[in-house]
């Protein structure tokens, strides 16, 4: 794969102004800025999308323009983020310019391998502060653009959004005449957050924050933050098992795969670190109404406490999903009086406030191209099974794949953290730590007793018993074998 282009697409005549940044956008900002990284060297959010052959492929020109029209269309993909303003941060919009878009040419088999390698080509190196967040390129193959990747400054886009910029690129290569809805920009979320509604409703999400705060445990000497940046550990496990017990127990309780996955987690941890509630942190959308379609990160995370002292997994699952609602209910919220109730906590405990695990679920594929909603109606449409015979979860099991991965020196966090990056057919899962809490042994075991946990409850004819599967959590955290690795 090799560059053979750069195409100037040039933007006029749209909105351009100094504004407030969002919430989310302050704490994003705030983050890569606290950890001595300089506000811009964080790593882009990057995605990838392939045009359908069916339909055919576009033109150069008319990807182009699509380009164009897409970046008109959304602030956060013309703005500078500049210091200053009562959140820290100000974004300044850009109404005129233009956007430097490569032209990549691959002779590749492995498409897939060659859009994934340009999105990371894409987003390793730091935006500067005076470059758009984004950064565009198309893949030609035999004189076609087959695909193309972005990279997006985090700022100006979470998950969703690189989704959304997808899909609109793609609809304009299609069909120049179809218009679609004028999107709500983040200035405009910025000022909502101001009205007295929204400080109402923030007000209580900071009553319900101090509320899980005040159930994190007090630090030990175990548990006190690293003085200096380890390596980051990590273990992966790829389980057909997972996936397909999480998909049973979720048919037989009646509620979410991710609820299944989070209880069977919660378990995990709170039995390795004797605790009755487990405290974590989630990643809410805040994705709702009019905000739906709007190019920006919107993420924020949220506290969530889970008390671990049901009787069975059925119950577990179903106290759950009534504290996830509560999760999403207060997902949107103001970081200043976050950290305000925090600081507070602290004083009246003497000593720092630390939320050690973090978890993300997402189900869905690995491609940006998957329509996760179709996926989930074929999925509904098929009767699922409400038990896992035994013989068919050994076979499974057989199947799942651990393997460890490491990463650059961090910052210390001691944050356990738990992604689950898809569902489909297998589960993709990751556990990992910049912290020295936990050596490759902890965290693969832990990975281990959660395969085990939902194995032992799929195949198991009813409900079964929280405490049962609190004694598999033992057996695989201390009575794996050395060399099961």
């Amino acid at each position: 794969m090799q560059k053979v282009a750069s195409h100037a697409v040039p933007f006029s005549r749209y909105p351009a102004g100094h504004h407030d940044v969002t919430w989310a956008q302050q704490q994003v900002l705030k983050m890569m800025h606290s950890n001595g990284q300089g506000q811009f060297a964080s790593g882009a959010a990057r995605t990838w999308s392939k045009f359908d052959e069916a339909k055919g492929f576009p033109s150069l020109a008319d990807f182009l323009r699509s380009v164009s029209v897409v970046v008109g269309r959304h602030d956060a993909l013309r703005t500078h983020y500049l210091p200053g303003g009562e959140r820290g941060w100000r974004q300044s919009v850009v109404g005129d310019g233009s956007l430097l878009v490569d032209e990549y040419s691959s002779e590749d088999a492995d498409l897939d391998w060659a859009c994934s390698e340009l999105a990371h080509i894409l987003a390793v190196e730091p935006f500067a502060q005076d470059d758009l967040p984004l950064r565009c390129a198309a893949l030609t193959v035999g004189g076609h653009i087959r695909c193309f990747a972005m990279a997006i400054h985090h700022a100006s886009a979470d998950g969703a959004a690189l989704a959304i910029v997808c899909a609109e690129i793609r609809h304009f290569c299609a069909d120049e005449s179809e218009h679609l809805p004028i999107p709500t920009q983040p200035r405009q979320i910025a000022e909502w957050e101001m009205s007295p509604t929204q400080q109402r409703n923030a007000l209580r999400a900071d009553v319900y924050h101090r509320e899980c705060m005040r159930q994190i445990p007090v630090c030990t000497d175990e548990e006190k933050l690293p003085t200096s940046g380890p390596l980051y550990r990590q273990w992966i496990l790829d389980s057909t098992a997972a996936a397909h017990s999480a998909r049973v127990l979720a048919h037989r309780h009646g509620v979410s795969m991710a609820t299944v996955i989070l209880s069977a987690y919660g378990i995990v941890v709170g039995q390795h670190h004797g605790r009755r509630v487990f405290t974590a942190r989630m990643p809410v959308s805040n994705r709702y109404g009019e905000f739906r379609d709007t190019v920006v990160n919107l993420f924020q995370t949220t506290p969530l406490s889970i008390d671990l002292t049901a009787d069975s997994f059925g119950s577990l699952c179903r106290q759950v999903a009534a504290s996830s609602a509560l999760v999403y209910r207060h997902g949107h919220y103001d970081p200043d009086r976050l950290e305000a109730s925090r600081r507070k906590i602290e004083e009246e405990r003497g000593s720092r406030l630390h939320m050690p695990f973090r978890v993300s679920i997402q189900i869905g594929g690995t491609g940006s191209d998957r329509d996760s909603t179709k996926v989930a109606q074929q999925e509904s449409a098929v009767k699922q099974p409400e038990w896992l015979y035994p013989q068919e979860a050994a076979a499974l099991r057989a199947r799942s794949r651990y393997r460890p991965a490491h990463g650059k020196p961090s910052w210390p966090d001691s944050t356990l953290k738990f992604d689950v990056w898809r569902i489909d057919a297998e589960a993709s899962i990751t556990l990992g730590t910049d912290s020295e809490s936990y050596d490759e042994d902890d965290l693969l075991c832990l990975l281990h007793a959660f395969e085990d946990i939902l194995i032992a409850a799929a195949t198991s004819p009813g409900d079964v018993a929280v405490r049962a599967l609190q004694g598999t959590v033992r057996n695989a955290v201390f009575q794996r074998p050395v060399n099961d690795r």
